[in-house]
């Protein structure tokens, strides 16, 4: 039976992470936020709350108050799989800034550390109803590899960056985002070439054809350089219960988030045709009183 979970847990960790330098890219399917998983990964033009800092920073300008986030995730509901993220916003005069700190690791074997700086602005175009947001993120990523009796890898640090924007109307909104804009490598094996840090992008909008339903939609970068496309809805009912659903890359995705005066529940599955279903919750916190509210 262990030997069992440890060839599932091995096979999760190379999906994941690459548990053999270099045997595919770092910092793969990083995810975080429940909101924006269960909407099939398309919440590039959506993205308006502390998430926002990984799925576009731009987003982070509509956050009208402070917001601390905590997301926990069990990918594939192995033991030896862990994955976290915590991030706080905080909208000021100059724009809205961001700060996260995204953790996934295999037991013994490999951790993956994403240190996250962002500052997003908001503007008019025009005199009309639209505006747009623009949005910048600086990256330090970390890899550190447990010590074995046959090699030890030790850690390294590299730096990268993202850029977004994001342009919103009454009910649609448009958004783009450039992922790892220097491409870094990690070399741990001299001489091995290094495994680089892929520069990626992602493309989508987002349709609020009622006022209590959403569509998103969005295209980007996937494995193999391919396109990958993903699609989402969310439909939410008296403001408290949100239901949402979506596909990408041939996984299904889906979650409810419950919302209250002083706090924000949400939950999200994904499935995985080979490794299973992995699940994922996030807690939502404002900091403070928006605008035009008595605390």
């Amino acid at each position: 039976m262990r030997t069992a979970r440890s060839i599932a847990t091995l096979a999760a960790a190379m999906v994941l992470l690459g548990v053999a330098p270099p045997a595919r890219a770092y910092f793969e399917r990083i995810e975080v936020g429940a909101r924006g998983v269960s909407l099939g990964r398309a919440f590039v033009a959506s993205a308006d709350d502390a998430s926002a800092l990984y799925w576009n920073p731009a987003g982070l300008a509509a956050l009208r108050r402070p917001e601390l986030l905590l997301d926990y995730a069990r990918p594939y509901v192995l033991d030896d799989l862990n994955e976290g993220f915590g991030a706080v916003a905080w909208p000021l005069g100059f724009g809205t800034l961001a700060a996260g700190w995204h953790h996934r690791s295999v037991a013994d074997v490999v951790s993956e550390d994403l240190f996250s700086i962002s500052l997003a602005r908001s503007g008019s175009i025009g005199h009309g109803p639209w505006r747009i947001h623009t949005g910048a993120t600086l990256k330090a990523a970390r890899v550190s590899y447990d010590t074995t009796d046959e090699a030890d890898y030790g850690a390294l640090t590299r730096v990268t960056g993202d850029a977004g924007i994001i342009v919103r109307g009454p009910r649609l909104s448009v958004g783009y985002i450039v992922r790892n804009i220097v491409e870094p490598e990690f070399d741990f094996v001299s001489g091995g070439g290094g495994t680089p840090l892929p520069r990626r992008f992602d493309a989508g909008a987002a349709y609020q054809w009622h006022p209590d339903s959403k569509l998103v939609a969005a295209v980007g970068s996937g494995d193999d350089d391919r396109l990958d496309a993903r699609i989402g809805g969310e439909v939410v009912f008296y403001d408290v219960l949100s239901v949402r659903a979506g596909v990408s890359d041939a996984r299904f995705t889906g979650g409810v988030g419950l919302t209250a005066r002083r706090w924000r529940l949400d939950s999200a599955f994904v499935t995985h045709p080979d490794l299973g279903v992995s699940y994922r919750v996030s807690l939502a916190v404002p900091l403070g009183a928006q605008a035009g509210e008595s605390r």
